[in-house]
């Protein structure tokens, strides 16, 4: 896409990213009694089919600012 702003993230950076952040719940359970109502590794793959779907909608309904390449990509695809 021409004049498309490259987005920060990149390939490389995901093998980095879960270097440090393992997910542990102990202490909520511990302190607070919480367990989680859904499963992650049943609802990551819903979250990113509907990001990829339309990505624009799962910003705003997630109440985040899309990035800027993103707003042109939708623009583009209407």
């Amino acid at each position: 896409m021409p004049f498309a702003e490259e987005p920060f993230i990149k390939l490389w950076m995901v093998d980095l990213a879960d270097d440090h952040y393992e997910m542990d719940i102990t202490r909520a359970v511990d302190a607070l009694g919480w367990h989680p109502s859904r499963s992650l590794r049943e609802t990551l793959p819903a979250m990113v089919a509907a990001l990829r779907r339309d990505t624009s909608t799962w910003y705003r309904d997630n109440g985040l600012t899309p990035p800027s390449w993103v707003e042109n990509e939708t623009t583009s695809q209407a």
